[in-house]
């Protein structure tokens, strides 16, 4: 009983050895030295509440007189790997977003998101919209114009997730499946730039053949595929497993994106199929072609309502073969493996560039 005990007492010891106990006066000077914030009041009354991790945080509520600025500084605690363990951390910089937001101007394409948890936290995040090349630089611009505006307000070091969300044909066609290639996710104090996110929407363009291909410029494409590695080739080597494609064997189409080095969208294959001389009737979006077996095949984006009984009637994407319904690898696939390519038209293909 004495050894249990003991073992009992050390594992108490171990299980808490990696939390701290914070009061009053650490959370001042985590908030002087983390925020550089200089007069301020934090509140003696504690919150508690169960964090999404199922653990128990404290929350502490801080008020800068001046500005009336409410903030909270956060004991979070979680598992660490061994051990459970704390930090602080503070909602900050969501907080003064949702403190200024509405001295800010209006902007046409982007806005500002805030929410508050049961606890009070604060989150918050920068949304946006686009279509097209003119309305991913507007989301710029009105990036730019928002950040010189909360350095107007004395808030110039603001750190803020942004989401720039591409507009995707094919985005919620799939019920519970978010198609968000094109989106740029980035922070108010990362180094990316416009190129960065046009980069984004022409890959995702080149990767499913949108027609949106139309509107960017030579000099643009070149710039998205610099050391791109993701692109479509065809092999004409006799090694049977890909990974001992022979480099000089194969064919890269120098602007035909896939999905993975193992899969190509539809469109994508629409686009090898006219190179390879298929004549598919149709477009990226929707066409026929006749096998070397003298199969009719039919694909399209728009063939996404089958249903699947795994997962438990779950909708999904199917193509037609001589009228019958065939499935591809996964429900939500709008992509066809190399091995599917393979059988579908003896092109052996490979979605990445082998050095």
């Amino acid at each position: 009983m004495k050894k249990l005990f003991a073992l009992l007492v050390v594992c108490v010891l171990l299980f808490t050895a990696c939390t701290t106990d914070h009061d009053q006066h650490d959370i001042e000077h985590f908030v002087k030295t983390a925020l550089q914030i200089r007069n301020f009041k934090v509140s003696p009354d504690v919150k508690k509440y169960i964090g999404e991790d199922a653990y128990e945080d404290e929350v502490w509520t801080v008020r800068v007189p001046k500005t009336g600025l409410e903030f909270h500084v956060i004991d979070d605690f979680r598992w660490g790997m061994e051990s459970l363990t704390n930090s602080l951390r503070t909602d900050y910089d969501a907080a003064v977003l949702d403190h200024i937001k509405d001295q800010l101007p209006k902007f046409e394409h982007l806005e500002p998101v805030t929410a508050h948890n049961e606890a009070g936290i604060c989150s918050a995040r920068l949304m946006g919209a686009y279509s097209s090349k003119e309305e991913l630089y507007g989301c710029w611009q009105d990036l730019q114009a928002m950040q010189q505006a909360f350095a107007d307000l004395g808030y110039d070091d603001l750190f803020l997730f942004y989401n720039i969300q591409y507009m995707d044909p094919l985005r919620d066609v799939i019920p519970g499946r978010v198609q968000d290639d094109g989106d740029s996710c980035y922070s108010t104090q990362s180094s990316h730039t416009y190129e960065d996110m046009l980069d984004t929407f022409i890959r995702t363009a080149l990767k499913y053949r949108y027609d949106s291909i139309d509107t960017f410029t030579e000099e643009e494409i070149a710039h998205a595929l610099k050391d791109y590695t993701h692109l479509v080739g065809r092999y004409d080597g006799t090694q049977q497993d890909t990974w001992d494609y022979e480099p000089d064997q194969i064919t890269y189409y120098g602007d035909i994106l896939s999905c993975g080095r193992y899969t190509i969208s539809f469109g994508s294959l629409y686009e090898v199929l006219v190179r390879e001389g298929f004549e598919p009737s149709g477009n990226a979006w929707h066409y026929t072609f006749t096998s070397p077996h003298n199969d009719v095949y039919e694909v399209s984006y728009d063939f996404n309502d089958h249903v699947y009984e795994d997962p438990y009637l779950q909708t999904g994407y199917y193509y037609l073969k001589n009228g019958e319904v065939c499935l591809p690898e996964y429900y939500d696939a709008n992509h066809f493996t190399i091995q599917e390519i393979e059988e579908m038209t003896g092109l052996r293909l490979i979605g990445d560039v082998i050095q």
